[in-house]
């Protein structure tokens, strides 16, 4: 997913008004990177740094101008010298009350009928059918778990009672996509 920089205050990697290629970090983080790879970021920063950009749309200049990330220092009869400056991120910054209105990142599915588990199916254990249902519904539960965290069980559980009410479901990514 891509986002823009909004705060880029005392981070000398990120440009303000700059898009990036943002992945979930935890409640509070992003790993930010010019590329669509996560491999490739350049560290990880707190999310209210960033818009999340759901179009994909190029931030138009109205947004603001870019503002220098580089502190300079010195008085007036010397030359100005160029300071990196790097900001300390706290591992305890999702307590703080600034992100508890941050919300969820993932997307929303309704999980489909004959999404079913193995053990509901019918066809026999070694037959082309069953490892079809069985990688299904691993990547159902795959994207759940990976949304919520916790036991692959209780992902599984989750995923059985809102397939039953249809009711929506927030998970990490789409797991039809990986279905073909």
């Amino acid at each position: 997913m891509k986002a823009v920089c909004i705060d880029a205050n005392l981070i000398t990697v990120l440009q303000e008004g700059k898009e990036y290629f943002v992945f979930p970090n935890g409640p509070s983080s992003f790993f930010v990177s010019n590329f669509n790879s996560v491999r490739s970021h350049m560290g990880a920063f707190q999310r209210s740094r960033f818009k999340l950009n759901y179009m994909n749309e190029k931030l138009d200049k109205s947004n603001g101008p870019l503002i220098e990330n580089n502190k300079y220092q010195g008085n007036s009869n010397d030359s100005a010298a160029k300071v990196n400056v790097l900001e300390q991120m706290d591992i305890f910054d999702f307590l703080s009350e600034d992100h508890e209105n941050v919300p969820p990142i993932g997307i929303e599915i309704i999980i489909p009928h004959d999404v079913i588990s193995p053990l509901e199916c019918t066809k026999g254990v070694k037959t082309k059918e069953f490892r079809i249902v069985q990688k299904r519904w691993k990547n159902y539960v795959d994207a759940l778990n990976e949304q919520e965290g916790g036991s692959w069980l209780e992902a599984r559980e989750k995923l059985i009672r809102h397939r039953d009410n249809k009711e929506p479901l927030l998970v990490a990514w789409d797991p039809q996509k990986t279905e073909k």
